[in-house]
């Protein structure tokens, strides 16, 4: 087997799994006191992603908005919406776009 480094290998009955990322939430469930911040970002980010990218994309940042929005205490509170939204997009596309 080729040695993965940095990813950690992990054993589960016989199978051979990569440790790495958590699974994703799709829950856009946001607390109430963050909710305008997470409207504010995701319409700048559904606008961007209706133009240039994809409704995929579109959902993927709008779950990323929301997992950063649940964060305690939230990143997003402090900031450009701008800003926050170019770094989410740029998240989400990583290594898959060339913009």
């Amino acid at each position: 087997m080729p040695h993965l480094f940095p990813l950690a290998l992990m054993r589960y009955n016989e199978d051979v799994k990569e440790a790495g990322m958590p699974k994703r939430s799709p829950s856009q469930h946001v607390p109430k006191d963050i909710q305008a911040r997470f409207e504010e970002i995701t319409q700048l980010t559904d606008a961007f992603c209706q133009t240039y990218l994809n409704d995929e994309y579109a959902q993927l940042c709008r779950e990323l908005t929301a997992t950063l929005c649940r964060k305690r205490p939230s990143p997003l509170a402090r900031g450009k919406a701008s800003t926050w939204a170019c770094g989410i997009i740029h998240a989400a596309s990583y290594g898959q776009l060339s913009l």
